[in-house]
């Protein structure tokens, strides 16, 4: 994501769409809610949010542990600091 760095000064803010409740976003945020992003093997970042994950993984119809991938450039213009979350890739 354009913007994250592993020493970020804020954190993410995750997003579900209304409309579309499998559409998942991620925000790149300064807001005091932000989740903490932190260093994860080989690069990658990471955060911990368990009610987040609850009802993501109750929309997606996920069990357990899930990642998912998120993309490198934000949805649009409008909105610079927000990226779609991949929800249909799973590993």
């Amino acid at each position: 994501m354009q913007g994250v760095k592993p020493v970020h000064r804020g954190g993410i803010l995750v997003h579900q769409d209304e409309e579309i409740p499998t559409d998942w976003y991620i925000e790149v945020s300064e807001s005091q809610d932000a989740f903490v992003l932190r260093d994860y093997k080989k690069g990658n970042l990471c955060f911990s949010g368990s009610a987040t994950a609850k009802e993501m993984r109750q929309t997606l119809g996920q069990t357990g542990t899930f990642r998912y991938q998120v993309a490198a450039v934000p949805v649009d213009d409008d909105h610079p600091n927000l990226y779609a979350i991949f929800t249909s890739i799973k590993k």
